[in-house]
């Protein structure tokens, strides 16, 4: 693909994903964990991190950018979410560019910019898009790590990582098997930054929502399991997670060996494990959300090889739009009633 048709492509899902995010920012009612977001962001900075520190499960970090914007309206407690979940696109196409290539860089984006629950949650005063952006951003890192040795990307993986760790407890889950390869291949380089990773985040390391009230939830392993493709990845999800599964059956043998690989089985894990830990404590499927970029990119692994291999640039460019009016198809009537009504 052409660098100028790339930038154009990118450019414009970005600005697609950027106004469905902020249409009608305001137009939904605050749910309780929105007005809990909000009543953070009136109190200081000690209540704050003394929340956060013993009664609250979530890391402080969107608390305390929600306080320095003010966020005090319901519009205002939502951009941050809003803002987050279009860099999320960006940095999606980054992820997917390191997988395969261009178009499965384009592919994910453009389905993260459209589908109805990236924007959903892009429309939800809670940390979720931060994780997932940091997230995107460190698994970004983690694939040039694993080809190159340049400090820079040493220097980026051991910042979003904590800055996604300081956003939700459950990114623990990805980032300590993204830390375990690693070290694996190449102890004597990475160790030294992930101790200052450790550093930086290992209170929330050993904070994994195992303290929440008993029934908050209030769903039983078969409600979490039939949530969880919906929560990750809307109804496209229901076609890609079992194409993830498929491909790391077919190569089990490279998991240990091959990064893209065991970046697939990272969030396949991560999302899989909400399902286990639900039967020690209460969670939410939706706290998988940050390695949903990770998944898109894995599942869409066969359509962007399809793309590429049409030899028409016609013939490419029309599978793509058929793929997004079909995501667009499922997301349009739960973004409607999203966009019009009180959930």
């Amino acid at each position: 693909m052409k660098k100028y048709n790339l930038f154009f492509a990118l450019g414009a899902v970005t600005l697609i994903g950027f106004v469905l995010r902020m249409y009608n920012l305001d137009g939904p009612c605050l749910n309780d964990d929105e007005t809990f977001t909000m009543r953070m962001a009136a109190s200081n900075i000690s209540y704050i991190m003394t929340v956060a520190w013993t009664v609250e499960p979530n890391p402080p970090l969107y608390y305390l950018i929600a306080h320095y914007i003010g966020a005090v309206t319901l519009c205002a407690v939502r951009f941050p979410a809003a803002i987050f979940g279009t860099l999320a696109i960006v940095a999606t196409y980054f992820v997917g560019e390191e997988y395969r290539g261009e178009w499965l860089g384009i592919l994910s984006s453009g389905t993260m910019a459209i589908s109805y629950n990236m924007i959903y949650f892009s429309q939800f005063g809670r940390a979720y898009t931060l994780a997932m952006l940091s997230l995107a951003i460190a698994a970004t890192a983690f694939l040039k790590l694993c080809r190159t040795d340049k400090t820079i990307w040493y220097m980026l993986f051991v910042i979003f990582c904590a800055i996604s760790m300081w956003s939700h407890a459950y990114t623990t889950v990805p980032i300590g098997l993204m830390c375990i390869f690693l070290l694996y291949h190449n102890a004597r380089k990475i160790s030294g930054w992930i101790v200052l990773l450790a550093f930086w985040c290992f209170p929330y390391a050993l904070y994994l929502n195992i303290n929440r009230p008993p029934g908050e939830w209030g769903g039983s392993i078969i409600d979490v399991v039939i949530a969880l493709p919906f929560d990750l990845l809307w109804i496209p999800g229901i076609v890609l997670l079992p194409i993830i599964i498929w491909t790391l059956i077919k190569n089990a043998g490279a998991v240990v060996t091959k990064p893209r690989v065991y970046l697939t089985a990272v969030g396949l894990i991560t999302a899989l494990s909400v399902v286990v830990v639900s039967l020690l404590t209460p969670v939410f499927p939706r706290y998988a959300i940050p390695v949903a970029p990770l998944l898109l990119v894995s599942g869409l692994i066969p359509v962007a090889d399809y793309i590429h291999g049409l030899e028409a640039r016609e013939q490419q460019v029309s599978v793509a739009a058929v793929w997004f009016f079909v995501v667009f198809a499922c997301s349009y009537t739960p973004l409607i009633a999203w966009y019009n009504g009180c959930v």
